[in-house]
């Protein structure tokens, strides 16, 4: 718990560093390409493209009673994905990337695997822009659970939190975390409902979708531009979600507030 307040005390002194960093690491990202920042919409689009292509044409899979196209559906599940996908693996290697940081100056370390993290929330919202397009001109409207929808983003910025502080300090001495953190990731990914839907589980494996912290996001996105259904109308998955994400909270915070100490003298 204190290591929690520390490092938590430690973000909001800090915030505004914070968001410059995310910002910087922004532009410099595509500050040599042709397309600029669109091609942070441009990558995610193509790929949206290709499961569209493969599960839609070729293998023509249908959601519930075919009312929702399988690109709307696929669309908001993978959006919220891209940013879980995204913001982790660039939080391992935050503390090994920033050396000359650790090293050189007094710099709070567990503010840097905090920055990927709200670099990948800034370009999400760009991504959003398409969603919003894609249900506007297929459903003529959205709901106004619509709203709800920074409440699931800061879900997903939680849960991303706790694994990149855990996972950022443990790359730091053990170099095998970032492959682990890319194929768990891999495996992730094809165990919550975002290609397929969770009609195909069977009602008695629910609970196992209760446990997958991702999928409460991703179905929490659904929810709320397709469905308009309110966050608060299911708390038995909600529970469960803060609960899980407390664990992982409390436990990358205080791995990460042991270990701290010791990056520059390993770096």
């Amino acid at each position: 718990m204190t290591a929690v307040y520390r490092l938590s005390s430690s973000l909001a002194s800090h915030a505004g560093l914070i968001f410059k960093m995310a910002v910087q690491q922004v532009r410099r990202r595509y500050i040599d390409t042709v397309g600029g920042i669109a091609w942070s919409v441009l990558q995610p689009l193509a790929l949206v493209i290709t499961y569209w292509f493969v599960f839609s044409v070729g293998f023509k899979v249908k959601i519930a009673d075919g009312s929702i196209s399988f690109l709307t559906y696929f669309i908001t599940g993978i959006a919220v994905w891209f940013l879980v996908a995204e913001a982790i693996p660039a939080s391992v290697g935050a503390i090994g990337g920033n050396a000359h940081l650790i090293k050189k100056v007094v710099f709070p370390a567990e503010v840097l695997p905090v920055i990927p993290i709200i670099t990948t929330a800034i370009i999400h919202f760009g991504l959003l822009v398409i969603v919003f397009t894609l249900v506007l001109a297929e459903r003529r409207g959205v709901p106004w659970t619509a709203l709800q929808l920074p409440y699931y983003t800061g879900c997903a910025i939680v849960l991303c939190l706790g694994i990149g502080w855990l996972t950022a300090a443990l790359q730091v001495f053990f170099h095998d975390v970032q492959k682990l953190v890319e194929i768990v990731l891999n495996v992730w990914f094809w165990l919550t409902p975002i290609v397929w839907p969770p009609e195909l589980l069977g009602g008695r494996w629910q609970w196992l979708l209760d446990l997958n912290p991702a999928y409460y996001v991703v179905k929490g996105y659904r929810d709320s531009l397709l469905y308009g259904v309110p966050f608060w109308s299911n708390p038995v998955p909600a529970i469960a979600f803060w609960a899980i994400c407390g664990v992982l909270l409390f436990f990358g915070a205080w791995v990460f507030d042991r270990l701290k100490r010791d990056f520059a003298e390993v770096l």
